[in-house]
């Protein structure tokens, strides 16, 4: 059995969504510098919310 299969993720789209989500909560910065490569405005009254993606799993 492999990682994927252990975790029961069986979208790629799962990984990444988890690994950002894990980037954007472990760091500000990250967060900062990867919507400001998205061109999303941000000032220093930019407030945001780091929500979970709905997983599908295999069952």
């Amino acid at each position: 059995m492999n990682t994927i299969d252990a975790l029961n993720i069986f979208y790629r789209e799962d990984v990444i969504s988890d690994l950002l989500k894990s980037c954007f909560e472990d760091s500000p910065a990250f967060l900062k510098q990867f919507l400001a490569a998205g061109n999303v405005a941000l000032n220093t009254h930019t407030e945001y919310t780091i929500m979970n993606r709905l997983g599908l799993g295999k069952g």
